[in-house]
């Protein structure tokens, strides 16, 4: 029974190639920046409001005047078709079933934005870069725009690329590679056996 997210975690640990779930789950570097988040949001608590008379709690509200389930949104997460086919068709479906809320799309998604914009059950918005072909960052809105996507989430912050680190297991013990070393053509190995496409591919061709 998956009652935790650490349960969840150690679950999809167990059914993923080592390398991908290094990918997922590790940072750049030595991952101070990782754990300093973890720890960040392991220092926040609920804070319980009792005998307030109210029976019915209401999680509700309106941002962007759009009316959520609750104040909350999916982050974006890029390559999801890495660890199943489905990938981010499967998590806007998921979304849709439990509440509305909105799903953010990595540029870097492994499904169409059509496809994700007809199983939509709240608001998409895109997550994008601002690359330096203006075009393609142009041409990647656009298609998001006639898919019906309604908010662009801008990513500022990565002028480069961190260094990732994965854990291979060697002769003599682990060792500490990079992802591309350790997977050579994983992402297009794996995205030749999955339907769906590259949201970046499909919107410039490219």
């Amino acid at each position: 029974m998956r009652l935790t997210l650490d349960d969840v975690a150690r679950e999809a640990r167990s059914r993923l190639d080592p390398a991908l779930w290094d990918f997922f789950e590790g940072g750049a570097g030595e991952e101070r920046t990782l754990r300093a988040n973890v720890e960040a949001f392991d220092r926040l608590w609920l804070l319980p409001r009792v005998l307030s008379g109210v029976t019915c709690p209401e999680t509700a509200t309106t941002i962007l005047g759009r009316r959520w389930d609750a104040p909350v949104g999916i982050a974006p997460v890029a390559y999801q078709t890495l660890a199943h086919p489905l990938g981010e068709l499967a998590t806007v479906q998921g979304a849709a079933a439990a509440a509305v809320l909105p799903v953010v799309i990595s540029t870097f998604a492994g499904r169409d934005l059509d496809e994700l914009a007809a199983a939509r059950g709240g608001p998409l918005w895109l997550q994008v870069y601002c690359l330096r072909d203006r075009s393609m960052t142009r041409g990647l809105i656009e298609r998001a725009q006639q898919a019906g996507f309604e908010a662009l989430v801008l990513t500022v912050d990565a002028p480069h690329l961190g260094r990732g680190c994965v854990t291979c297991a060697t002769t003599s013990g682990f060792r500490r590679t990079s992802f591309r070393r350790t997977l050579p053509g994983t992402t297009s190995r794996c995205r030749r056996h999955m339907p769906g496409r590259s949201s970046l591919r499909a919107s410039t061709g490219r």
